[in-house]
């Protein structure tokens, strides 16, 4: 059985990879790309593929699903109308064992009352490659 590992984007950028940078900035493709930078990172788990999703527009980010440009790498990203919507309807359509990662306690919720097992954004974080200017997952 395939494993797919979903990652809740924004709530990457809130809770640990921007913390405390302007909140204007997170919206910001160049934001996102740091995101992905970490997100692709990650060497925990047997996720044959890593799902990373954000809400709203792509703008010059590539076409859902797609790699990221110059990477050949399971990671895919996902812009998407409405975040939590979108991965509680993947978790329930796709034949497929996932886990994802969120940081926001309402879909964490939701997803346990389905049986989707939900990794905490500062454990996953320590199987990820943090910016330089990061040591730590943001978190106090």
């Amino acid at each position: 059985m395939r494993n797919i590992l979903i990652v809740d984007g924004f709530t990457m950028i809130q809770s640990d990879i921007l913390h405390g940078e302007d909140r204007a900035a997170w919206w910001k493709s160049e934001s996102q790309a740091k995101v992905a930078s970490v997100v692709g990172s990650f060497r925990g788990m047997d996720a044959a593929e890593i799902w990373l999703v954000f809400e709203g527009p792509s703008g010059d980010s590539p076409p859902p699903g797609e790699p990221e440009p110059g990477r050949k790498s399971r990671l895919r990203v996902f812009h998407v109308p409405q975040a939590d919507e979108w991965i509680l309807a993947q978790t329930r359509s796709e034949p497929v064992r996932f886990a994802v990662v969120t940081g926001d306690e309402d879909l964490r919720e939701r997803l346990g009352g389905i049986g989707v097992n939900v990794l905490d954004t500062d454990a996953f974080l320590a199987g990820c490659r943090m910016p330089s200017d990061r040591t730590g997952s943001g978190k106090t």
